[in-house]
């Protein structure tokens, strides 16, 4: 399941895409631009193996079992790669072979071909793209830098992992994000250094709070910190990956700017800290926290939304926060959640 702020997309096991919420510019993959309170299938993709939402919810892209990238949505800075700024209002193959897909941001895309290289395109203000320049593409341009994994931020920046486990990074860097130790944009892909680490896992959202899990389990963090989504104790900024002195197996963020962190701890219990507006926290109140708490809950996964947030265990998902566009999964309840609640 991913989330954005419109609603929710599921891809089940039989290879379809089912979505619920409302389909603002087609950004759910669904046939008709309206709210749908109910999980409906997006019968004319089959075979998917891959999909990533935008956050902003105007695009969504997928792969299926040929390697075959198609897309529908938005497109006004050329994110979808058809050549053009048109939006795209029916499911389309966009001409790309693909392996993996970046987490989507609001307007570029990055993917993995076949080859291993990462392919970009959309808006490149500030070098999100990796390509050396700032200008917009308006189809999939090879960087011409491998990648095994990697990730998209909404604030204009895109990190790969390649396959030593080593880290870069290109695009804004407006909060330090980067881990470069500046405030400074780059536009070709940078090595971070992160000392004798290597990247497992890798989580980044929004206003450019970025988290890694290294090879033993450790969890750094850099980047914006406002309201202690970093887990450090405090609200300061960081510009470099620092230690939060805590193991993780996975770590997930809400893609708001005031954003909410979560990971799975090494005994399999739900830690979280950060923004508490939307009661994510589960405390009975909304004060933030600044380091990471137990919530005291045993789950198997982390599913992050804007400002929404679900958990699995087992075949039960646990669902809070803001469902004002039926995002949290919940069929014909909108309501917010102040609390969690349990759906199959």
């Amino acid at each position: 399941v991913e989330m954005n702020i419109y609603g929710a997309v599921a891809l089940m096991p039989d290879g379809y895409l089912w979505a619920l919420g409302d389909n603002y510019k087609f950004g759910l993959g669904l046939p008709e631009d309206k709210t749908y309170a109910e999980w409906t299938k997006i019968t004319v993709m089959s075979n998917v193996i891959d999909f990533s939402v935008s956050i902003s919810g105007y695009t969504i892209i997928a792969i299926d079992t040929n390697n075959d990238l198609y897309g529908i949505g938005y497109n006004s800075k050329g994110e979808l790669g058809t050549g053009d700024t048109t939006a795209v209002t029916v499911w389309t193959n966009l001409n790309q072979k693909a392996k993996y897909i970046f987490g989507k941001a609001s307007t570029h895309t990055a993917i993995i071909g076949l080859d291993d290289i990462v392919y970009t395109c959309g808006q490149n203000n500030y070098g999100q793209l990796g390509l050396g320049d700032t200008n917009d593409r308006l189809t999939f341009t090879s960087t011409g830098v491998d990648a095994v994994f990697g990730t998209c931020l909404d604030l204009e920046d895109t990190f790969l992992v390649k396959s030593d486990g080593s880290l870069w990074f290109t695009g804004h860097n407006y909060n330090g994000e980067s881990g470069l130790g500046d405030t400074n944009s780059r536009s070709s892909f940078t090595s971070v250094p992160i000392g004798t680490d290597t990247v497992s896992k890798l989580a980044g959202r929004s206003y450019g709070t970025v988290f890694f899990i290294n090879q033993n389990g450790a969890l750094y963090g850099t980047g914006y910190n406002a309201n202690g989504q970093l887990g450090l104790g405090d609200t300061t900024n960081r510009n470099t990956f620092t230690s939060i002195g805590i193991n993780a197996k996975e770590v997930a963020i809400t893609s708001y700017s005031s954003a909410t962190s979560f990971i799975i701890g090494t005994d399999d219990i739900l830690y979280s800290t950060g923004y508490n507006g939307n009661y994510l926290l589960d405390t009975g109140d909304t004060t933030d926290r600044n380091t990471f708490a137990s919530m005291n809950k045993s789950v198997d996964r982390l599913i992050c939304g804007r400002r929404s947030f679900m958990y699995t265990r087992g075949v039960n998902r646990y669902c809070i926060g803001v469902n004002n566009y039926y995002q949290l999964g919940l069929p014909d309840d909108n309501t917010n959640k102040t609390t969690f609640e349990q759906y199959l």
